[in-house]
């Protein structure tokens, strides 16, 4: 089995659900090819790991039975993750991909909003602005992240924030197994869940709204819509709703957020297959809910305007008002000082709501946001 898994080669990914008594040496390869399909579909090294233990009984027994057989394989999956050929470069392809795929879509709908004179001013200022306000945040949270720093080491996280390439960055240090520095205030693996809300709520959401209520305008003034205009917000839903979906698989595939909380975390399976399903699944759910909840807003906003920030403000207000029922206004991150306050709740608990409203994700339907009020 490990003579298997050191050859770090991608397979199919078959459980094996015989004793560990009674594994053949044919089933123990097998076990062997499990762990690098397990690390391919995972965000940590520990979760694949998770993965492959729960997939295969002789591994879950092994594990129990000899307990430093687990933290050898976490630490031989971030061995194969950063040296094979699939490993730590294929996922920073998969977010440089994603990051200039989404970028793209945004200098072409820039240029449709350029090209279109003085009907189309309005959507280009508005595009300019969500772009520069999902920037703005980025250098904030990074400029937090690195205040204990030396300058020399903030000024190269801003350049990455200003060149577009935060994503893949994000996502060569949790491949590559980067944990949390000294100096500060967070782990990669939290940086880049809260880069990722960041570019869902500041750019994402409003870009998706601009571009459809371009269209429909386009529409109803009579003009031809472009087949890019419709291209370019078809790669934009699908694009948001692979990072939602990815957002909430990571953190349901957890090992420790399974520990701390096992009757919440747990959505995902254990099986190969219905883990693949379930996670197209939640892609399509994010996807129709940012198409369904963007189309209404804009029709909304195509009767009158002030009907759309009236439903979307009275939505946030209600939710403000709730949570100052329950006492539950402030929010507390473990950043130290008065980031932990009042900064606290207007950062993140907007930020999630928002996302929460147009993109489903779904570890932010915890029932623990409801047991706030009944437990006071």
């Amino acid at each position: 089995m490990m003579a298997t898994v050191l050859e770090g080669s991608l397979n199919r990914n078959s459980a094996v659900r015989t004793k560990l008594v009674c594994v053949s040496e044919k089933e123990a390869m097998q076990m062997g090819r499990n762990l690098v399909p397990s690390l391919m579909t995972e965000q940590l090294a520990e979760a694949g790991a998770n993965e492959w233990r729960v997939q295969n009984r002789a591994v879950k027994e092994l594990m129990k039975e000899q307990i430093w057989f687990k933290p050898m394989a976490v630490v031989l999956g971030m061995g194969i993750v950063k040296t094979a050929a699939w490993g730590v470069m294929a996922r920073v392809i998969v977010g440089a991909v994603l990051s200039v795929a989404d970028l793209l879509t945004d200098f072409v709908v820039l240029q449709q909003f350029w090209n279109g004179g003085e009907d189309l001013k309005g959507y280009r200022n508005a595009q300019l602005a969500s772009l520069a306000t999902s920037i703005g945040f980025q250098v904030v949270c990074v400029t937090v992240q690195n205040r204990k720093k030396c300058l020399w080491r903030i000024l190269k996280e801003l350049v990455i924030v200003l060149t577009g390439l935060k994503a893949p960055v994000d996502a060569y240090r949790v491949a590559s197994g980067a944990e949390k520095e000294k100096d500060t205030e967070i782990d990669p693996t939290t940086m880049v869940t809260y880069s990722k809300c960041i570019e869902m709520f500041a750019e994402s959401i409003p870009g998706i709204l601009i571009q459809a209520s371009a269209i429909l305008i386009t529409m109803n003034n009579g003009d031809e819509v472009l087949r890019s205009a419709y291209f370019s917000l078809f790669v934009s839903i699908l694009t948001t709703g692979f990072v939602s979906a990815s957002i909430s698989y990571d953190y349901d595939t957890d090992p420790k957020k399974r520990a701390h909380n096992p009757e919440f975390y747990g959505l995902i399976p254990d099986a190969a297959r219905k883990r693949s399903f379930l996670f197209v699944t939640m892609l399509l759910i994010s996807a129709i809910q940012i198409l369904t909840k963007v189309m209404l807003v804009v029709i909304i906003a195509s009767i009158k305007k002030n009907y759309a920030s009236l439903y979307i403000g009275g939505d946030f207000l209600f939710y403000l008002i709730f949570k100052a029922i329950c006492r539950d206004y402030r929010y507390w991150i473990p950043m130290g000082g008065w980031h932990c306050g009042f900064g606290g709740f207007a950062d993140y608990k907007s930020d999630c709501q928002i996302c929460d409203r147009f993109h489903k994700l779904h570890f932010l339907e915890a029932p623990w946001r409801l047991a706030v009020c009944t437990s006071r």
